[in-house]
């Protein structure tokens, strides 16, 4: 009979370490199982159904910090684009300046800001509760 760390081991190896449907093409799938094996790990699942419970936990974690990056490529997409502009109208602004400028062109502007703190705060929830049924 295994004991829970060898369960959680055979976990990773065998049951929940599918990258196709986790990992996006430019993400690193060697950063997902590490992800996984690391909520395994702390979770120590014992059945299939913990198993599948700690794919989720590390899923909604792995999603969560996807929308942290997006988030971040949005600011400094926007802050690039507009850089001169921003370099015309203010002569001595700090970076928080620049970052609010962008903000606020893209909350003018764009859908991508909002949809993407939204997904952000469902995601956070679901990781939420996952980790406290």
């Amino acid at each position: 009979m295994q004991n829970k760390i060898g369960q959680s081991q055979n976990a990773v190896k065998h049951g929940i370490t599918s990258t196709k449907m986790f990992v996006l093409q430019n993400e690193n799938p060697e950063q997902w199982k590490d992800m996984l094996a690391g909520c395994v790990e702390e979770f120590q699942p014992a059945t299939p159904f913990e198993e599948r419970l700690v794919e989720e936990i590390a899923f909604a974690k792995w999603r969560l910090r996807r929308a942290w990056i997006t988030e971040n490529a949005l600011y400094d997409t926007e802050m690039d684009e507009g850089a001169a502009a921003f370099a015309t109208k203010y002569q001595q602004a700090d970076e928080g300046v620049r970052q609010g400028t962008a903000f606020r062109s893209m909350a003018d502007s764009s859908k991508a800001l909002a949809l993407v703190m939204r997904y952000e705060s469902r995601l956070d929830r679901a990781y939420k509760r996952a980790i406290n049924p």
